[in-house]
């Protein structure tokens, strides 16, 4: 009986460094997921914002962050406008939303921080004036 108590001790010993890793890679993929979904609503509002009032790039990008501020995600996110085919009604706009998550694995492993991206586009329907 304690031969065996011993033999469970030590499969636990071997197998808890893989259990523990999976279960930060499965915290880390939903953080990811998390941030995700923020910056998709972040840039969808954005955009939404950007069809009615295309000149104001400033709101614009000041929206989709006040929106990615209001849902609690942490530290500095990029917000890029994009207008390919220029600011009149019936053309589109783009919001992109930018965010390097530092993931928990990294503390184990070394790397980047992980660069999540959500971009929405839309048809302006206001006025560039």
């Amino acid at each position: 009986m304690r031969a065996r108590n011993g033999q469970s001790i030590v499969e636990l010993v071997l197998l808890l460094p893989l259990l523990m890793l999976i279960l930060v890679g499965c915290i880390d993929l939903g953080r990811a997921f998390s941030v995700w979904v923020v910056l998709s609503n972040a840039s969808r509002e954005g955009a939404r914002y950007a069809a009615l009032t295309p000149y104001d790039v400033y709101g614009i990008e000041t929206r989709a962050k006040a929106d990615v501020e209001a849902e609690g995600l942490a530290g500095s996110v990029t917000v890029t406008v994009s207008m390919p085919y220029g600011c009149g009604p019936g053309n589109s706009v783009g919001v992109t939303a930018e965010y390097r998550l530092p993931l928990l694995t990294l503390f184990l492993f070394g790397g980047n921080p992980l660069t999540i991206r959500a971009t929405t586009w839309m048809m302006i329907v206001g006025s560039c004036s």
